[in-house]
This record gives C-alpha cells, sequence and structure tokens, in this order.
C-alpha cells in the first residue's frame, strides 16, 4: 500500500522539484480496509508534496515496531519545509485548519489530515506530528499488526 502510494506520488514529486525515497521493511500486514489505509498513505505523501521545499527531500518509511506489548507498524512521511510552531503541531489534525498563510498559496480545505486521524483511529492507530524547528517536519502513524 506505501509503495503504491509513493510510485503513484514520485513522479508528481518530480515535477514539483523534489526528491521523494522510501525504506519500507517487507512483511508488514495491517489488518483494515485497504482503500481506507491506502488514502491515509495518500493524504501524508500529498501534504509532503505540498508544503515542502522546492528542491527538498521527502522520506517515506515503514518498519516495524516492538516497543510495545504488542508489534505495530510505524510509518513516518518527513519533509523540509518550513518548521511547523508548537501552536500548529497542537491543532494541524482539527477540521478546516489551515496553517499561517506565510507558508504560501497552497490549495486546499483544511480537511485532509483530519481525514487521516479518522482512519488512523477506525484501525486503532495513533497519528501525531514532530518539528525539529529548523525545517524538517515529521508525520508519523503508528497501527497494530
Amino acid at each position: 500500500m506505501v509503495n503504491i502510494s509513493l510510485a503513484a506520488l514520485e513522479p508528481v514529486a518530480f515535477e514539483m522539484g523534489k526528491n521523494i525515497t522510501g525504506e519500507i521493511a517487507d512483511g508488514i500486514m495491517i489488518n483494515g480496509d485497504e482503500s481506507r489505509l491506502r488514502r491515509l498513505t495518500d493524504i501524508l505523501l500529498d501534504n509532503a508534496c505540498k508544503y515542502s521545499r522546492e528542491g527538498g527531500c521527502i522520506l517515506v518509511s515503514l518498519s516495524r515496531s516492538l516497543k510495545r506489548a504488542k508489534p505495530e507498524a510505524l510509518l513516518c512521511v518527513a519533509s523540509e519545509g518550513v518548521p511547523l510552531s508548537e501552536d500548529e503541531l497542537k491543532r494541524i489534525f482539527q477540521r478546516f485548519y489551515r496553517s499561517d498563510p506565510s507558508r504560501g498559496q497552497v490549495g486546499g480545505y483544511g480537511l485532509g489530515l483530519p481525514i487521516a486521524q479518522a482512519i488512523v483511529e477506525e484501525h486503532r492507530g495513533a497519528i501525531w506530528a514532530e518539528s525539529d524547528g529548523e525545517g524538517k517536519n515529521s508525520f508519523f502513524v503508528r497501527l497494530p499488526v
């Protein structure tokens, strides 16, 4: 599913002057609605393409996480762009929330990330965002396998 999203968005990223790479572990299976999970990955990759800087890198990784009692999959979509503030990190999953207009004139309605959050919650997972404060923003999804 992640590989399919990557393959679909790679030409879009290239046309936008961005480099997208993936580090996808083999054999990770998530029980759930395949079309909804594909929508989740598409939303995160689309956002990375929209909000990363021109010439920037987008890294998508999918790995197994054994930090909890049960095995989980950890998806990370990281991109280089304008750092998200603490306030934005708290509000970014709210419906219709649009971050600071200084980020540029990116189209959309502020619904992608709330939809992604709903999909993750349907699959008993967690989603969150982090910023290093210097320009690397990362979106994480943890799902049971």
